[in-house]
């Protein structure tokens, strides 16, 4: 790949400062001349046939590229038609006499860093070399495209025509120029002494030859003109020009079958009179804009009778009147009516799945709320029967009135999970979002849940930084979350098994210096690979007979995710079966010199604040009461 780009470069820095070929290049005296509508003319043509947004008649300079003619090119290169951006493309058409097709220039190792393809976002190119008699290169005709192109052999074919027909119009001012200075020469030597009569001779002669010559090259120029129409005729697109008169100058084969008359029937016919359906108004309008302000104009027309839709672009002709092309689009239009139409109803579809949604949210937070009135009645009663206000209780009903109260936990976590997936998916939580302390967050984690871990029989172990970690997070729904993983990674594994808490900063990526990374493992049995992300998805539960896995709604994850993201962080899983799972929870760090000074009152001191302040926590806050977490 390197050895191709360097001998690209090479060949191409040869040709660019080849003495004999920078020799003919000035010889021409085209360089810093004037833009001429022969060149013009062909330059558009290229544009219009070839659809490319960029054309040139671009000559290499030892330099620069000096555009003799140019369409479609930015400013301030329209104005200067130069460019002084090395290397270019023009630069490398230049060393071989074929053809240069760069149909994605951006994923060719050879042309991906020049200048035109990072600064204009040039991404094809088409270039036919401009060669002399004797072989010099001057540069090249060439169009660009700002998106890839697979050029065809019958584009190369078109634009080598028009490379060719730009060169005789070089060739001629050449001739012509030489013609002139043959003439001063003769009428100098005429003015002088008869001593010089036989030079004058040589020097008419010489004129004869050039003039011969000239008249030569005047007929490849018309023959040049002749393929040029046939190019125009070979192209699918109807095409017609009329002059300032409305006159009918020119119509190609494609136009005359769309109009249903010969050639010879319409030139030389009033525009107006031959199609006044044609000419609606509007189209009128835009057509008589073309030649008065001398601009290219676009526009869609919908022929009702023959049902059909065309794209017209018109173009102001040098007569004073405008060429125009026509294409049938009405199969490109029938397939953006199709997908409108079907855009409309998916969202229509859209909005009742929301409006759906929304009411599913608002039973279930209706459901949640009345039956947590009964369940709380039953667990006051059960207190009071406890208590021994009805009565003496035997041992065997206090057993089953614990029974009853488990069941009654149970259940009120199970509702709960409900009520906070509800809130979440309306959008209802708040977020008390401000500096926390990660290590008080995680002293009151473990002080809930050391019992449960030692009751088990498993191994805990906590990995912290030593120093005040803080993270931007809602305190109580970052416990929430770390309650719920904890509790999982508890309830999966078995006896004398492992269970793990790792907060850092050190990991992969751009952000690691910016993100905290809270982990906790387990050595439990895992999770298949392709479960991974079902396992967050709301009521959704792995299959499994084990009495942990049919406990709770399958909520707890969809939770906590949802929580984490509602932060600005995120929660995402990492298992392999048989070894155990590690679910990371990644929150934004708040940096050491922060204005904001972190909430230290620990959990408890939160709540007791919370209630002296008479604010409903349990109705507001997500997630009061976890429920049974599912892993």
């Amino acid at each position: 790949m390197n050895t191709a780009r360097a001998i690209a470069r090479h060949a191409r820095d040869r040709a660019v400062a080849d003495p004999g070929r920078l020799a003919a290049v000035r010889a021409t005296a085209l360089l810093d001349t004037p833009a001429e509508a022969a060149f013009d003319r062909l330059t558009r043509l290229a544009s219009t046939i070839l659809e490319a947004p960029m054309a040139l008649v671009s000559l290499v300079d030892q330099d620069r590229d000096f555009w003799k003619a140019c369409v479609g090119v930015p400013e301030p290169f329209a104005t200067e038609r130069e460019i002084r951006l090395s290397p270019s493309f023009c630069q490398h058409a230049i060393s071989s006499a074929a053809p240069l097709v760069v149909c994605d220039a951006e994923a060719d190792p050879v042309y991906a860093d020049l200048p035109a393809v990072k600064n204009l976002g040039v991404r094809a190119y088409l270039g036919i070399p401009l060669l002399t008699e004797s072989g010099d290169a001057l540069g090249s005709f060439c169009v660009f495209d700002t998106r890839s192109r697979n050029w065809t052999q019958e584009q190369v074919a078109i634009l080598t025509d028009l490379a060719a027909a730009a060169m005789t119009e070089i060739e001629l001012r050449a001739a012509t120029s030489s013609a002139k200075q043959l003439a001063s020469q003769v009428q100098a030597q005429a003015e002088e002494s008869r001593r010089v009569s036989e030079e004058l001779r040589r020097t008419n002669e010489e004129l004869t030859v050039t003039t011969a010559a000239l008249e030569d090259r005047t007929a490849e120029a018309e023959q040049e003109r002749r393929r040029v129409e046939s190019v125009l005729e070979s192209i699918t697109d109807a095409s017609f020009a009329v002059d300032s008169l409305w006159r009918i100058t020119y119509a190609n084969s494609a136009f005359e079958e769309l109009a249903g008359t010969s050639h010879k029937e319409l030139i030389g016919k009033q525009w107006r009179a031959e199609f006044p359906v044609a000419l609606e108004k509007s189209i009128y309008e835009e057509y008589q804009r073309v030649m008065i302000d001398r601009t290219v104009v676009e526009l869609l027309h919908h022929d009702v009778a023959h049902k059909r839709w065309y794209q017209l672009r018109a173009f102001p002709s040098k007569d004073g009147g405008l060429a125009v092309y026509l294409r049938d689009v009405t199969e490109r239009k029938s397939a953006e009516n199709e997908r409108d139409t079907a855009f409309a109803l998916a969202q229509e579809a859209q909005n009742a799945a929301e409006v759906a949604n929304h009411a599913k949210s608002s039973f279930l937070a209706d459901m949640s709320h009345e039956l947590r009135t009964p369940l709380n009645a039953i667990y006051g009663h059960v207190q009071l029967i406890e208590m021994g206000i009805y009565g003496p209780v035997t041992e065997q009903q206090l057993d089953a009135l614990a029974r009853v109260t488990r069941a009654q936990h149970h259940l009120l976590g199970l509702i709960n999970d409900v009520l906070n997936f509800a809130k979440l998916e309306s959008g209802k939580v708040p977020y008390d979002l401000r500096p926390v302390v990660l290590a008080e967050v995680i002293a009151d984690l473990n002080a809930m849940m050391e019992v449960q871990v030692a009751t088990k029989g498993l191994t805990y172990e906590m990995l912290l930084p030593t120093d005040d970690t803080t993270v931007w997070a809602d305190r109580d729904k970052l416990l929430q979350i770390l309650l719920n993983l904890l509790s999982n990674a508890v309830k999966f594994t078995a006896a004398g098994g492992h269970v793990t808490v790792e907060v850092t900063t050190r990991v992969d990526g751009p952000h690691s210096e910016e993100t905290i990374f809270i982990r906790v493992g387990d050595t439990g049995s895992g999770i298949p690979r392709d479960k991974l992300e079902s396992v967050f998805e709301p009521f959704i539960q792995l299959s499994d007979t084990s009495a942990a896995r049919r406990q709770g709604t399958g909520l707890g994850l969809a939770i906590s995710r949802d929580l984490a993201r509602g932060m600005g962080g995120d929660l995402r899983a990492r298992s392999e079966l048989g070894v155990g799972s590690t679910f990371t929870l990644t929150l934004r760090r708040v940096q050491a010199d922060s204005t904001d000074l972190p909430d230290r009152r620990t959990h408890d001191e939160r709540r007791e604040d919370e209630r002296r302040t008479g604010e409903d926590w349990r109705e507001d806050e997500a997630g009061a009461e976890p429920g049974p977490p599912k892993e």
